[in-house]
């Protein structure tokens, strides 16, 4: 894996530089990228993916965007993530939250449930991130939607805890376990951050020298810490696409194309509570039309 080491005048350095790749960038102007849609070659087919996980912390919502952005630079801009959190207007969430007619509020949650399950059945493939002690209820309920599609998911566990356990409820419950058109990762991401921050601890020493006072130490030990977050999440990223990639060259479960194409059109009575407003008939063709097209079906 490439890996880029982070001079002291990089503190102040742009987020978006040390993630995307030069090269790339400039085959695919950003500036000329449509709402929810990256850019695409007449050679190159983009697949896109739903990411599920948390998304109500700062820092779930800030790694969020640098995961899209690490996985869209590993897979040389084949993968691209759409997040939820950038699916919500603000304000519908403010008016949720300062809302109190039952009635209202339980509208505008059905509208934002049903934002985010349009937006997963649009999807060629989905991640989801099955973290800490209790799983987050509504990633799996969305993990089980897509499961029902029959679409190639991933599942990313990178919290320590439990990951050592053998046995029905280990990393995670066994409900949520053994479903096909599936690849499960593993990622041990505290122990991973301690090997890596030594590795780039070595690495800055070996170039610039031991640090000669407290000032040096401080941007020492600030370059390393974020050497080895950038180095973490690109081997993070980079199985992630490895682990998509093998979800979406396993088969679909359903017999055959028509057992396939049945799944999303039931999906809008399964869900309910207008769906169907999201999901309408010709909403539904053509991303079974767009699935087929690209092989994901």
């Amino acid at each position: 894996m490439a890996r880029r080491m982070l001079k002291h005048s990089m503190l102040a350095a742009p987020l978006l530089s040390m993630f995307v790749p030069h090269a790339w960038a400039q085959e695919t102007p950003t500036a000329e990228i449509p709402e929810n849609r990256p850019a695409q070659t007449a050679s190159q087919v983009i697949y896109r993916g739903y990411n599920a996980g948390g998304l109500f912390l700062i820092n779930e919502i800030a790694e969020n965007v640098n995961f899209k952005l690490a996985v869209l630079e590993q897979s040389r801009g084949r993968l691209y993530l759409t997040l939820p959190q950038s699916k919500q207007p603000a304000q519908r969430l403010e008016r949720e939250a300062g809302n109190d007619q039952l009635e209202t509020r339980e509208q505008l949650a059905a509208q934002i449930r049903n934002v985010d399950i349009a937006e997963l059945a649009s999807c060629d493939f989905a991640v989801f991130h099955f973290e800490g002690a209790e799983l987050d209820a509504g990633t799996v309920v969305e993990f089980v939607i897509a499961k029902m599609l029959g679409m190639p998911t991933v599942v990313i566990r990178t919290d320590v805890r439990r990951q050592g356990e053998i046995g029905p409820d280990g990393p995670f419950n066994l409900m949520a376990k053994n479903y096909p058109r599936h690849s499960l990762l593993v990622f041990p991401a505290l122990i991973r951050y301690e090997e890596i921050l030594h590795e780039a601890q070595t690495d800055i020493r070996q170039r610039d020298g031991e640090p000669s006072s407290e000032d040096d130490l401080f941007v020492y030990n600030v370059n390393a810490e974020r050497e080895a977050v950038v180095r973490l999440r690109q081997e993070l990223a980079s199985q992630v696409v490895e682990a998509i990639e093998e979800a979406m060259n396993t088969p679909n479960p359903y017999p055959d194309e028509e057992f396939r194409e049945a799944q999303y059109r039931n999906l809008p009575y399964f869900a309910g509570a207008g769906l169907g407003a999201y999901l309408t008939p010709e909403k539904v063709e053509n991303i079974i039309e767009s699935k087929l097209r690209k092989g994901t079906l």
